[in-house]
């Protein structure tokens, strides 16, 4: 068990897929809130162009998957370019708060069996709150959002995964496609 002043290093890792202005948000709330010992990376298409100049301030990681990979082959490739203990895959579109890892990174530090979890204190675009998901056999995939509902798995969209545990399951299986976090989850 690290000691009390252990930090653990934070990777988040936001693919570059969707309208502009929804990673144009996400980024900007990430840097203006982000915790100390993190890096930021943007895994991105060959032909995605940094607008705001901002590659001092988090990592640009291209993929070689053409003119436009899928957001679960992009989030590999910025898993695999980063060197957190904990990577926080988060898409576009999502808002982040002062304090947002907090809780997260201090469940990984305190028992070295959480493999994943989903956040506490984050709201999509819509401002409404992100628990994670689940699955019904009738309903399909969906996201939790009340706290007392149960979740199977972190949501791609926002969720946190100790980097050994997403090693140990090869990354995400990118033939799922949209249902990536819910195989994740099932196999975890």
């Amino acid at each position: 068990m690290p000691g009390a002043n252990y930090v653990m290093k934070l990777s988040i890792v936001i693919p570059a897929v969707g309208c502009q202005s929804d990673i144009d948000d996400t980024v900007l709330s990430v840097l203006e809130n982000q915790p100390d010992d993190c890096e930021v990376l943007l895994s991105h298409p060959e032909s995605y162009r940094d607008p705001y100049q901002l590659e001092d301030e988090l990592r640009l990681v291209p993929s070689s998957g053409g003119e436009s990979p899928d957001p679960i082959s992009l989030l590999n490739v910025g898993i695999e370019a980063a060197n957190g203990e904990v990577i926080h895959a988060l898409q576009p579109g999502m808002l982040v708060s002062k304090g947002w890892c907090d809780a997260a990174i201090a469940a990984f530090v305190d028992d070295s069996r959480v493999s994943a979890l989903s956040p506490s204190i984050l709201v999509d675009g819509a401002k409404r709150p992100v628990r994670g998901i689940r699955y019904h056999v009738a309903a399909g995939k969906q996201w939790v959002r009340q706290p007392q509902r149960s979740v199977l798995a972190p949501s791609l969209a926002a969720g946190f995964y100790r980097r050994r545990a997403i090693e140990f399951m090869h990354g995400l299986d990118e033939q799922f496609g949209c249902w990536a976090d819910i195989e994740l989850g099932l196999r975890m």
